[in-house]
């Protein structure tokens, strides 16, 4: 059965800011660690200016330099929404895919299952 969830844009940049976070270390190591050093990677000098926001700013401070991480993009309008309900399955054991629906599209849907 499907789990279908209520998310909101602060929640899933929230999980973005801590996927950095719990991966920064292997992530710099392998892939920059001989062109930057760790601290020139999380100042202000950084070459990736979105690792060191989510790394050393606040939710607040990161939402508002990149608003765009805090949205998510209806799958049936493809709409940029800020609240919006998912649910994820897979067809393989391989591959996960997925569902987000803007709260009008989630209730076209509900009219639709209300018809059947």
């Amino acid at each position: 059965m499907l789990k279908w969830e209520i998310k909101n844009g602060d929640d899933k940049l929230k999980e973005i800011i801590q996927n950095t976070k719990d991966t920064f270390e292997g992530w710099f190591k392998n892939s920059w660690s001989r062109t930057c050093t760790r601290e020139k990677m999380l100042s202000e000098n950084s070459p990736l200016e979105h690792v060191y926001y989510k790394m050393t700013k606040s939710l607040k401070e990161v939402k508002e330099k990149y608003p765009h991480e805090a949205l998510e993009r209806c799958s049936s309008c493809d709409k940029y929404v800020d609240k919006w309900i998912e649910t994820s399955f897979s067809f393989c054991d391989e591959y996960g895919c997925g569902m987000s629906l803007c709260k009008e599209c989630a209730n076209k849907l509900k009219d639709s299952i209300n018809k059947m």
